[in-house]
C-alpha cells in the first residue's frame, strides 16, 4: 500500500508553556487537559501505517516541559512515522536539558523571541550539539498575528490571506490542517470540527490524503484574521488580560 507523502507536519506534544505569548495562536494558557503518552504513541502508529512524514517538527506549547519528551522521540524513532524528528523549542530550557535527551534528536530548533535568550546561552547549546551530531536552527521570531475574532469574518477573504492554511498537524488525536483552528474553534464550542480523527479503520488512508489535499476554508476561518494582522511579539502574564488583548468570549 502506497503512503501518502507528508513533506512536514507538526505534532503537538503539549498545551503547557514557560512563556505567556500574547497572540499564541494555541491558546496555550487556556486550562487544558495533558494528552494521555500512551495515545500519542498509539496514534503514532497508527499514522506511520498511511503516512509518511519528512520533518516532524515536535511543538506545543514548550515541548521540553514535557516529562516524557525522551520516551515519547524514543516511540517516534521505532515506529516510524518521520525521517527527521525535530524539537522546536523557545530555547529557555536548554541549559538544563540533558544531553541524553539531546542525542535523541535529529534536530533542535529554537524559535527566538526578543529578549527572551541571551547570545551566550544560544552559542552553548549550538555548540553542544555539533558536539553531538545534532543539527541547529535557529529562527527570530519579531511578529505574532491577531488571529481569534470573537465576532464573524468572511472565511473565503481570510483564507485568502492566511499564510497558514497549508499546516499539517497532528494533536490530541486528530489531524487538522491549521493549529490555531483548533484553539479558535475551542473557544466556540466545537474543538475539533475542522480535524480527522486518527483511527484503525480501512478507510483512514483514503482520508488522510483527502483530508490534507482539500483547499476549502475551514469553519475556523469565520472567526479568524488569517495572517492579515501582525504586530510585535510581547507577553502577557495576566490571564485575564491575555483573554480580554486576544478578544476571547468571557
Amino acid at each position: 500500500m502506497l503512503k501518502f507523502d507528508c513533506h512536514h507536519m507538526d505534532f503537538h506534544v503539549t498545551s503547557r508553556c514557560n512563556l505567556s505569548c500574547l497572540r499564541c495562536n494555541r491558546l496555550t494558557h487556556l486550562p487544558q487537559e495533558q494528552y494521555p503518552f500512551e495515545r500519542l504513541v498509539e496514534d503514532a502508529g497508527i499514522m506511520a501505517r498511511y503516512m509518511q512524514v519528512g520533518r516532524l517538527l515536535m511543538l506545543g506549547g514548550e515541548p521540553l516541559v514535557y516529562p516524557r519528551l525522551g520516551d515519547l522521540l524514543d516511540a517516534l524513532r521505532f515506529v516510524g512515522l518521520a525521517k527527521e524528528l525535530v524539537v522546536v523549542s523557545n530555547g529557555v530550557l536548554s541549559g538544563s536539558m540533558p544531553d541524553s535527551l539531546l542525542r535523541k534528536m535529529d534536530t533542535y530548533h529554537i524559535s527566538r523571541y526578543p529578549k527572551v535568550l541571551h547570545q551566550g546561552a544560544v552559542d552553548a547549546v549550538k555548540a553542544r550539539c555539533a558536539s553531538l551530531g545534532v543539527r541547529f536552527e535557529e529562527h527570530p521570531v519579531h511578529t505574532f498575528f491577531v488571529t481569534h475574532s470573537a465576532e464573524p469574518t468572511d472565511p473565503v477573504a481570510t483564507y485568502g490571506v492566511c499564510q497558514m492554511w497549508h499546516c499539517r498537524e497532528y494533536r490530541e488525536g486528530y489531524l487538522t490542517r491549521c493549529g490555531t483552528a483548533v484553539g479558535i474553534n475551542r473557544v466556540h464550542g466545537d474543538q475539533w470540527r475542522d480535524s480527522l480523527r486518527v483511527d484503525r479503520s480501512p478507510e483512514f488512508a483514503d482520508q488522510v490524503q483527502r483530508f490534507f489535499e482539500t483547499k476549502e476554508p475551514l469553519a475556523a476561518c469565520g472567526n479568524c484574521y488569517g495572517s492579515s494582522r501582525p504586530e510585535a511579539w510581547r507577553e502577557e502574564r495576566d490571564p485575564a488580560k491575555f483573554k480580554a488583548l486576544n478578544e476571547l468570549p468571557p
